[in-house]
Order: C-alpha cells, then sequence, then structure tokens
C-alpha cells in the first residue's frame, strides 16, 4: 500500500484563485492506498487541525474523514466530519475503466450516471458550515439526494432557515430529474415556484 503524510502551515486560497477573498487554511492529512489482486482500490484518509483564518475571524472546524472504494464494477465514496455526511455509489461495469465513453456524449453520460446513487445530510457543525459563515451564509440544515428512477434519474436539495444577506426563507427547495431524453430543474420557496427544462440529452 501507499501512505501520505502532509501538513500545510498557511495555503492562501485567494493566492490560488480558489476564493474571491483571502481565506488562509491550515490543515494536516493522512492517506493510505491500498490495491489489491483484483485491481480494486481502496483509498482512506483523514484531514486533522483544520483551521480557516480571513482577516477578522479564525474558526477550527471538525476532523474530515474518508473513505473510497473502487473496482471495475462498482464505485463507493463516504465522507464524515461533524455532522457531515456524503455517502455515494454506483454499480454500473465499465464506468471507471471506460472513460473513453462518458466523454463520447451527454447521452452516454446520462447512461452511466442513471445508477448513481448519493446522500448529503449537513448540519451547522462541520468545515462546510463554517466556511459558507465566513462568507455570511447560515443555514439550519440541507440534506440532499440523487436517486435511480425509471427512465431516469432524480436529486433534490432542501435547505431549512437559510439566511445569506437580503436573503431569508425557511426552506428552498430544488430538484433536478432527468427523463424522456431531457434534464429538468425545478426551484420552490414559500414564494415562488420555478420550473423548466434545463437541455436535451
Amino acid at each position: 500500500n501507499l501512505k501520505l503524510h502532509a501538513q500545510v502551515e498557511d495555503l492562501n486560497t485567494a493566492a490560488l484563485k480558489i476564493t474571491d477573498t483571502d481565506l488562509h487554511t491550515a490543515f494536516r492529512c493522512y492517506a493510505v492506498l491500498d490495491i489489491d489482486s483484483t485491481s480494486a482500490y481502496t483509498l482512506r484518509g483523514s484531514f486533522n487541525d483544520i483551521r480557516l483564518t480571513t482577516s477578522s475571524q479564525a474558526i477550527q472546524p471538525k476532523p474530515l474523514y474518508l473513505r473510497a472504494e473502487l473496482t471495475p464494477k462498482s464505485m463507493r465514496l463516504d465522507i464524515r466530519s461533524g455532522d457531515l455526511t456524503l455517502n455515494a455509489n454506483t454499480q454500473n461495469e465499465g464506468l471507471v475503466w471506460q472513460s473513453a465513453s462518458l466523454q463520447s456524449s451527454r447521452k452516454e453520460f446520462m447512461k452511466y450516471l442513471s445508477n448513481l446513487q448519493a446522500t448529503l445530510s449537513i448540519g451547522n457543525d462541520n468545515p462546510a458550515s463554517d466556511y459558507l459563515a465566513l462568507k455570511g451564509i447560515t443555514y439550519n440544515s440541507l440534506y440532499a439526494k440523487i436517486d435511480r428512477k425509471e427512465g431516469g434519474i432524480a436529486g433534490r436539495i432542501t435547505i431549512k432557515d437559510i439566511n445569506a444577506k437580503e436573503i431569508k426563507t425557511d426552506s428552498v427547495r430544488f430538484a433536478v430529474f432527468y427523463n424522456d431524453s431531457t434534464l429538468h430543474a425545478k426551484l420552490s420557496t414559500e414564494e415562488l415556484t420555478w420550473h423548466t427544462p434545463l437541455m436535451q440529452l
């Protein structure tokens, strides 16, 4: 197996064009990559002692842990940090090894994507919410899910009690779904509902 230990003392994300304002980050990371005789890959990693610093404040988010498994027939990803959890998997044979097919057309990409299942749950005590708080955006909770459905896939996001500068609302719901060769999007709040086809695939 392969092992990696690294420590970053001061990374300016604005200098790297990752963010538009100065954000200094520091962290320690550890990763182990295992490869077995069946060409299966397992990656385990962690980010500890994370610090996010701006010109006016500094915070220390919870550690982040990840595990990724990749085989010729499946892929799985699990991430957790504080009250953030992400679980994603696909059972589509050839998804990883036939990368050329993914680039051939959007229709081919959607065919592979149709077997993806993923859930994301975020509270307000994790690195993502800490970063958004530095940008003046707060919320109570966020839940997202992507799942298979007949003829395609469907994804939805629900955000509770969002407060983003001039925008305040009890909940925002955003849904994306694919069927009949068309990708659709739907956005709804207490005040409005918006639905439109995005593209033909």
